[in-house]
């Protein structure tokens, strides 16, 4: 009898393995890796949008999937953390339009539709190790602030 595997390693759950095993990126960098992805994301989605209307839901759906194709390779050709924030970055502008093409149906059939960006979830991983967050919330009082105007003004 053929069994079928319950999970499939695909290369979204793979390259985390690799920055641990083969880049030696610590958790907050990891964190860093995805925000810097998502944060691009978000200013994607109005992009695309604009590439779709004008060029068509083909042209957006070749050009991202090239586009995401890159991430694994230049990562892997070059592993180093600070490269890897930045393919991340470009990875997730292509994301977006990726996305926008696969759920562009579900997207039209509702009267309102909300990102959600687990900012604060990013933002406790990362403020360890990052000069800048160490700075702006180094103590619990600093970074539930930043928290809560991150909230009042999002």
């Amino acid at each position: 009898m053929l069994q079928t595997p319950e999970a499939v390693p695909t290369p979204e759950h793979l390259l985390p393995l690799f920055f641990v095993r083969e880049v030696n990126a610590s958790d907050s960098q990891i964190g860093t890796i995805n925000m810097a992805m998502n944060a691009v994301m978000l200013l994607g989605y109005s992009i695309w949008t604009q590439i779709s209307l004008k060029r068509g839901g083909r042209f957006v759906l070749l050009a991202t999937t090239l586009g995401m194709a890159l991430y694994p390779a230049l990562s892997a050709a070059t592993p180093r953390v600070e490269w890897i924030m930045f393919y991340a970055g470009i990875a997730g502008f292509f994301q977006a339009g990726l996305d926008l093409v696969n759920n562009i149906h579900n997207l039209l059939n509702n009267d309102l539709n909300v990102i959600v960006y687990n900012f604060v979830d990013m933002l406790s991983h990362a403020r360890t190790e990052m000069e800048v967050l160490k700075e702006l919330a180094g103590d619990e009082m600093s970074y539930r602030s930043i928290t809560a105007s991150w909230f009042e003004h999002s």
